[in-house]
């Protein structure tokens, strides 16, 4: 059973009280994987290519709604931020995100735990049991 917060919709802002409009889909993207996430996540998550993925991080930078996390990749600067744009996606789209999350994460060659993660989180065990033994070094 994937992991399943319940917020109550009307006690949150709209994201574009806190998000510029064309960061929304992106962190909201991003944020299924939870406050923290690095650039293969990042590029994984949004599927944006490396220019368009630049442009978003740098606005998110710039705006104070993420930084840089000593040792390399990013968080939210407010969990609540993260939490919001999670809220907002409809029920059906973060099983999906999961799923495609996790094939591109597989595509990349990321280590096989990162798109176990997002397989469990979709709710496809049949798919997060064969990963680990298709992913073996021989």
């Amino acid at each position: 059973m994937p992991l399943s917060i319940s917020i109550p919709r009307r006690a949150l802002p709209p994201p574009e009280a806190t998000v510029p409009p064309e960061l929304v889909l992106p962190l909201q993207a991003v944020a299924l994987g939870g406050p923290t996430f690095d650039l293969i996540e990042f590029r994984a998550a949004t599927a944006l290519d490396a220019q368009a993925g630049d442009r978003v991080l740098d606005v998110a930078l710039q705006r104070g709604l993420i930084e840089i996390v000593t040792g390399g990749g990013f968080r939210f600067t407010d969990d609540g931020t993260a939490t919001e744009l999670f809220a907002r996606l409809t029920p059906h789209r973060p099983a999906a995100a999961h799923q495609e999350t996790a094939g591109r994460l597989i595509e990349a060659n990321a280590s096989p735990e990162r798109p176990l993660r997002h397989l469990l989180l979709a709710g496809d065990y049949e798919a997060a049991r064969w990963l680990p033994s298709a992913t073996r070094q021989p």
